[in-house]
């Protein structure tokens, strides 16, 4: 499990900040079951690698993460916080 810490009387975060305060493991690697690895390096036609990796949630259903390489934005905001 990827929320070892998680007990029944947490609420549920309200926003993406409170969901790593509360649970700093979500964003370890350790815990995830990887659905899907698509890594084609240099050779492949996707410009774009990453993985689908899914856990359970403390309160019920799963958690999904992409993890997305060599990606590109186009016409990024300039504060990068956003």
């Amino acid at each position: 499990r990827c929320h070892p810490l998680a007990t029944a009387w947490m609420e549920r975060p309200g926003g993406v900040e409170e969901w790593f305060q509360r649970l700093p493991q979500l964003l370890s690697v350790q815990g995830w079951e990887i659905a899907s690895d698509r890594h084609q390096g240099s050779s492949g036609t996707c410009p774009a690698d990453g993985t689908l990796s899914h856990c359970p949630c403390p309160w019920g259903g799963r958690l999904i993460k992409m993890t997305l390489e060599r990606i590109s934005i186009k016409d990024p905001p300039q504060d990068s916080s956003h």
